[in-house]
């Protein structure tokens, strides 16, 4: 371990150890996979090096400070400090004399930090309490501290975050005394004028003066509505008590599997069937293709009718099914019967044919009359302009019609997740990301949308049963008929049902009129909230927002270069900076970190990957299509990935001397390199920096295989993916870049064009066209398994290096159907076993099946 220059422009020589590997032998070093280090004095002081047993010093320290410092390295349990001196060194004697010397200053800190602690308890303070009448919950000064550590605790979960407050302590006078007083630092995913606090009396001690700081940030977050009556952190439960947690399907019922599957059955004397012609006499068992029972024994001289079957689904609308090349038959008929066998019926063919219809009419003009009531009724300020789009819409799977809500329900999906997450960003400026998550999941979640339903009357209007001609009635019989005793005329329809008729509304709302027309829909499903939020259009939610920007912010010279790789230059400098601030980087001055930015773009890009899916039409994607695409480019691996590779040329100057000889003047060379789009990123967490050059050592690895698969590729690459393991702070780049460039354009063109500049929309044109497999291997080996019962066993073992490698058997049923070995990690291992299970799950039907 060597320290050298910081400066990125020197040009380091052969002698000099890469400073990117130093975090990883540092890694190696605490998780003991190293056991020895040598250093120079870069260890000293600043570093995070756990204690060591034996610390052995070649030089002499230079005074007291480094010697308590080389000292300290040495704590565990029986550690030893060796000091390595000259023979007749006087020095010896001196150190140990520093060392007792330091002893009994340790020990009279001890003492003194006795008398801190008793300073403390002797102060009796006449300090306010926190009190809520309503719920009787109090805070005191001794609670504060506590109280304050468990609300920064549930901020967030990112990782590479330390979410404990920090305080500053600072001497003031107060007449004669010299007390304390003291600042709280909170976390940076809180609004700036949260984020600090400071105590409002002096004190003695010092953790009273911390108890202070900490009381008056807690009141502050009471007041801001970041904590609930209770004095306790916000959760899900305070911001939707209403919402109900239900079974999204309706319990299983097997008698009624044969309801909508029986089809006009009539036995053998009244089955109908088509006149083909009239034979003379009985035809050979040959030119027959369906013979009856005890043909053999039927007269021979006698005239025959050959018929054709009347079809089974007469009386059905269905789309027309794809030609086939089926083998016609040898044999000229289809069926025969004896004449003195067969009666004619009165009613002529065409009237019969009518007939059968005649259900499958009136179902039809029901399903239109339903929907146009529903227009001008429950959705009549809407002013929908399509009725065919409305029966989409409320005809449910289970009726098996032409149609159903699944397409564009898809799209109401994405469309009110975006509306709502735009709306609650912009009404509530002060909440962070981990209070905005779960606020958005009340509006959005299937119970608050079927109570929305419920609310509306619109369950009456959803179309759930299939038509069947079996003993069929006009419907206006029911009206007439009784309901027998014990019967009820109410049906039971699941959450999930309601909730997506609700977003296949809204969707249809948004294709007839835009976002205006889907938020006017919302907002009658889902009625403005006083205390929490009043629906705005996206254009005054987005002008609030860009409001709340801070303005005139210079942009940092490190980044400067990133407007030219994005393509688009900010108006708001302090939109980029946002964007590329991660949480941890928690110093004076940083207005805000991009965890807010991140929260919105990703609404804005569920919703344009959502909207370039739903609008291909050559031809129209079904609705489990759609839910692969979507499941494809809109996660964390792929946007990773690309972050990874999205760069942008750099020139720089190195300083070098050709024969290393110092007489010779140096020279500037001029070169270039690549700056990838995640290096922006400000941070000041060591752990993540770790992560980042392991993640990059990865990347180096696997990129060649990568982009061939995304290029030229005819899967896609979960398994690489899988084992690139990018960490989630990568794909919150590109997320909140989306959510900075349309607070600061206002455009989704322009949200778009970022989408097609990191490849993100090229590859969703490849895939179309050419057809590219996107099923992730564990969910097709679930679907080739059928009913069988798909298990991954995961086993551990250590590679020469000390690293952690991952075997997998993957068992369907009782077999065991694959076993890798190799992995970097157990999500890894189970991706590479399920794709092995599938290539020979498939080899083998493919053998078994005839070709």
């Amino acid at each position: 371990m060597v320290g050298t220059s910081s400066i990125p422009s020197v040009k380091q020589g052969f002698l000099d150890l890469e400073q990117d590997k130093l975090q990883l032998h540092l890694q190696n070093f605490r998780t003991g996979k190293t056991n020895l280090l040598v250093a120079t004095s870069v260890l000293e002081e600043g570093i995070d090096v756990p204690a060591c047993n034996l610390v052995i010093c070649f030089d002499k320290p230079t005074n007291l400070k480094v010697f308590i410092q080389r000292r300290g390295r040495a704590r565990m349990k029986s550690s030893r400090l060796v000091l390595l001196h000259e023979a007749q060194s006087a020095s010896l004697t001196e150190w140990e004399e520093r060392e007792k010397e330091m002893k009994r200053r340790y020990e009279d800190e001890m003492r003194e930090l006795v008398q801190i602690e008793e300073l403390e308890h002797s102060e009796s303070p006449n300090y306010p309490i926190l009190s809520v009448e309503e719920t009787g919950a109090r805070l005191t000064l001794d609670d504060a501290r506590s109280h304050l550590e468990h609300f920064c605790a549930t901020l967030s979960s990112r990782k590479y975050v330390d979410w404990n407050p920090d305080y500053i302590t600072e001497k003031v006078i107060v007449g004669s005394a010299t007390l304390l007083r003291a600042t709280v630092i909170l976390p940076i995913s809180l609004p700036e004028g949260l984020r600090r606090a400071q105590s409002i009396q002096a004190w003695q001690s010092e953790q009273n003066a911390w108890k202070d700081a900490a009381f008056q940030a807690y009141k502050a977050l009471f007041n801001a509505g970041l904590v609930n009556k209770h004095l306790l952190p916000l959760k899900e439960s305070d911001l939707a008590k209403d919402v109900e947690a239900r079974p999204a399907k309706v319990p299983f019922d097997p008698e009624r599997m044969s309801e909508g599957l029986e089809y006009l059955i009539r036995d053998v004397v009244n089955t109908p069937y088509f006149y083909r012609g009239i034979l003379p006499s009985k035809p050979p068992i040959e030119s027959v293709q369906q013979i009856y029972r005890n043909f053999e024994e039927s007269p021979e001289d006698t005239p025959y009718l050959s018929l054709g079957r009347w079809p089974k689904k007469t009386g059905f609308f269905h789309r027309p099914l794809p030609p086939t090349e089926s083998v016609k038959s040898t044999r000229p008929h289809p069926r025969v019967l004896p004449a003195v066998d067969a009666r004619a019926d009165t009613v002529p063919l065409v009237y019969a044919q009518f007939g059968l219809l005649i259900p499958s009419i009136i179902h039809y003009f029901e399903l239109y009359l339903v929907a146009a009531e529903l227009m001008s009724t429950r959705l009549k300020s809407l002013e929908l302009s399509s009725i065919d789009s409305v029966v989409e819409a409320i005809c449910a799977t289970s009726a098996r019609e032409p149609v159903n809500y699944e397409r564009i329900e898809f799209v109401g999906d994405s469309i009110l997740k975006l509306c709502v997450t735009v709306n609650i960003s912009a009404a509530r400026l002060d909440w962070p990301e981990g209070l905005l998550s779960p606020l958005k999941d009340t509006f959005v979640s299937n119970s608050s949308l079927s109570k929305a339903a419920e609310a509306t009357g619109l369950d009456q209007f959803i179309i759930t049963r299939q038509l069947t001609l079996n003993k069929w009635r006009p419907p206006y019989v029911d009206d007439l008929v009784a309901v027998p005793q014990g019967l009820s005329n109410t049906r039971r329809l699941s959450t999930k049902t309601l909730a997506d008729v609700v977003e296949a509304l809204i969707g249809v709302s948004w294709d007839d009129g835009g976002l205006p027309k889907a938020l006017k829909c919302i907002s009658l499903f889902l009625p403005p909230k006083p205390k929490m939020l009043n629906w705005m259009p996206l254009e005054t939610c987005r002008e609030i927002l860009y409001n709340h920007a801070p303005d005139n912010m210079a942009l940092p010279s490190t980044l400067e270069p990133l407007e030219k790789l994005l393509g688009y230059t900010f108006q708001k400098k302090s939109l980029l900076v946002e964007a590329m601030t991660h949480a941890s980087y928690n110093v004076p001055g940083i207005k805000a970190c991009f965890d807010r930015l991140e929260f919105l773009g990703d609404a804005i890009l569920d919703n344009l990957v959502v909207k370039a899916v739903f609008d291909h039409d050559k031809p129209k994607l079904e609705n489990f299509q759609m839910h692969l695409l979507r499941t494809a480019l809109v996660n964390g691996d792929i946007l990773g990935f690309l972050v990874m590779e999205w760069s942008h040329k750099q020139q720089r100057f190195d300083v070098d001397i050709a024969d290393g000889s110092e007489q010779q003047a140096p020279t500037l060379v001029e070169s270039e390199f690549d700056q990838p789009l995640w290096s922006f990123m400000r941070f000041s967490s060591t752990e993540l920096a770790l992560e980042q050059e392991k993640t990059m050592r990865r990347h180096a690895e696997l990129r060649g295989r990568i982009i061939a698969a995304l290029r030229s590729g005819t899967h896609y690459p979960w398994t690489l993916f899988a084992r690139l393991r990018a960490q989630k702070f990568f794909s919150d780049i590109f997320e909140s870049l989306i959510g900075a460039v349309w607070v600061d354009s206002g455009s989704m063109d322009q949200c778009a064009e970022l989408l097609r500049r990191a490849g993100i929309l090229p590859y969703l044109e490849r895939v179309l066209r050419d057809d590219i497999h996107i099923l992730h291997p564990k969910e097709e080996l679930g679907r080739l398994a059928d009913r069988e019962t798909v298990k991954y066993v995961v086993e551990t073992a250590q590679r020469d290096d000390g690293d952690p490698e991952f075997a997998c058997k993957v068992y369907v049923g009782d077999r065991c159907v694959a076993d890798v070995q190799g992995a970097y990690y157990k999500e890894e291992a189970r991706t590479m076993a399920a794709e092995v299970a599938v290539h020979k799950i498939k080899a083998e039907k493919a053998v078994q099946e005839p070709s």
